[in-house]
């Protein structure tokens, strides 16, 4: 190390507790601070004769640059709790038990179903999940549209009293909004 090195070593180490003030003040954090403080070491060493003529003035600047940059950084960076409200985000798919439950009333309707009479049955799967029209429905039976109303307020009627009466929910009737 030569002399001109040595002396920008002694007015570093002097200014250091001073730049470690500065750097914690900037932070709000001891260990961003003497990271700061390392990178701007390593700043003034290589531009070391630039710097010679007043060191500590050049090193508080660096020092001061170094502390701007982190604080633009951390305002562009989530806080942990940012992040760990972004993962906790429930899951739009059903879980296990969810999953058991509406497989266990579809069973239940799927039954009800086939309970119902077979016309009112066909009648009620063509206007409700076919969504085929009462007019077209009604000509394939040989009834009036009135009747096909009829039967389709019938058989949703009939499937909501028997779900209800188990316990189940209205979600698995089609064209029924919960």
């Amino acid at each position: 190390m030569n002399s001109d090195e040595t002396d920008l070593a002694q007015s570093f180490l002097r200014a250091r507790p001073m730049l470690l003030r500065y750097a914690r003040g900037r932070t709000g954090e001891a260990s961003e601070g003497e990271d700061i403080v390392q990178d701007a070491w390593l700043r003034v060493v290589r531009h070391a004769p630039a710097v010679l003529a007043a060191p500590v003035p050049y090193m508080l600047r660096v020092v001061r640059n170094l502390a701007i940059d982190h604080g633009r950084a951390q305002s562009r960076r989530l806080r942990h709790d940012e992040v760990d409200a972004l993962l906790d985000v429930p899951s739009a798919s059903p879980g296990p038990e969810q999953s058991a439950i509406a497989k266990s009333e579809l069973q239940h309707f799927v039954r009800i179903l086939r309970d119902l009479t077979p016309r009112r049955r066909d009648i009620l799967i063509a206007a409700r999940l076919r969504r085929e029209p009462y007019a077209s429905i009604a000509k394939r039976h040989g009834v009036s549209t009135r009747t096909v109303e009829y039967e389709v307020k019938m058989a949703l009627e009939e499937c909501l009293s028997r779900m209800q009466d188990v316990g189940g929910g209205l979600g698995v009737l089609p064209g029924r909004r919960g």
